[in-house]
């Protein structure tokens, strides 16, 4: 049994969850043979250990089953592995299940030394959205079979470069705010760019916060969460002069600025990688007046299941850590 959060687990198919699991399938598949061909599979699959078939399913804390997926071998060809009876409760979607079960799957076939993972699908109108997650995980349109109404796709699978039980871990990101200082400040004394070949190694490159007056929550309102990647915090603040003098008395805005150092663990592309993954979890939880546009969007979390946004220092109206995705299933 491998726990994945604090919300779900995945669990081995058992002879105690088999009524259940066939409960789920006909919320799924709607096709009456295709539910008697799943009943003869699982049946199959604990009956026979041998016979190439395993399955999984998703729990939540009540015991309730959200997904199931499995796992069955190719008669032809011993390099390949079929995923098999994907699928996720009509309930439970839009939850991150599919996408766990997927990357459980893939792992599993991974671990299992197979070298090609292959699906097949439907053109049901239904199955739409496990398309669109199938690319999304590196799958590539095989063949189209319209006649029996099945599309198939494969993956070539390659060792991960970073485990399954190190994906769930929480990946730390600490950040050191200065603040608060205001626009003349930020312009004329934050501009230590360091060594033109390696810009990001200067002091004064990072995450800003800028807070300010607003209609609806007058003072000290989060007006606009951004990077200072390209250029320093001085030259993004020359920009944003403008439109900061126009829209506000410049005694009432308060910049607080934000810096992620750990230079045993960073590179150039990991540093700039942290700096956009906090910019995009902190407009998301906190939703700044001024950054509509990625308000509604959450943010895609690379690699790691679990983030934490540490904040040390001036971190003004932000909480002391920042737990993702936790925080977001909250707001």
């Amino acid at each position: 049994m491998t726990n994945y959060s604090k919300y779900y687990r995945i669990i081995p198919l058992s002879n105690e969850t088999l009524n259940d699991v066939i409960s789920l399938i006909k919320n799924v598949f709607h096709y009456k043979p295709d539910q008697r061909l799943a009943k003869r599979s699982f049946t199959n699959s604990l009956s026979n250990p041998n016979s190439g078939e395993k399955y999984w399913l998703v729990i939540n804390k009540e015991g309730k089953i959200g997904g199931i997926t499995g796992l069955y071998d190719d008669n032809k060809d011993c390099n390949v592995v079929w995923l098999g009876w994907f699928g996720v409760h009509s309930q439970y979607r839009q939850k991150g299940i599919g996408s766990m079960l997927l990357e459980f799957s893939i792992y599993e076939a991974i671990e299992r030394r197979f070298s090609i993972l292959k699906l097949y699908s439907s053109f049901d109108k239904n199955e739409r959205a496990a398309h669109q997650l199938y690319k999304k995980y590196g799958f590539l349109k095989l063949a189209v079979d319209k006649k029996n109404d099945r599309i198939y796709f494969k993956k070539y699978l390659t060792k991960p470069s970073i485990s399954m039980e190190d994906r769930m871990k929480a990946y730390e990101i600490k950040i050191e705010w200065e603040g608060p200082l205001t626009l003349d400040q930020v312009i004329n004394e934050k501009s230590d760019g360091g060594d033109k070949s390696n810009k990001w190694e200067g002091n004064d490159y990072g995450i800003y916060q800028i807070y300010g007056r607003h209609i609806l929550y007058k003072q000290n309102a989060l007006l606009y969460v951004g990077i200072a990647t390209e250029s320093t915090f001085s030259q993004r603040f020359k920009n944003h002069g403008k439109w900061l003098c126009e829209d506000q008395d410049t005694q009432d805005i308060k910049i607080f600025l934000g810096r992620i150092f750990n230079s045993d663990k960073l590179t150039a592309k990991t540093w700039t990688r942290d700096v956009k993954l906090s910019e995009k979890i902190l407009i998301y939880k906190y939703t700044p007046n001024y950054n509509g546009r990625e308000l509604s969007k959450e943010p895609y979390l690379y690699r790691y299941e679990n983030i934490r946004l540490i904040h040390i220092g001036q971190r003004n109206r932000l909480k002391k850590e920042d737990n993702v995705p936790k925080d977001f299933r909250e707001w």
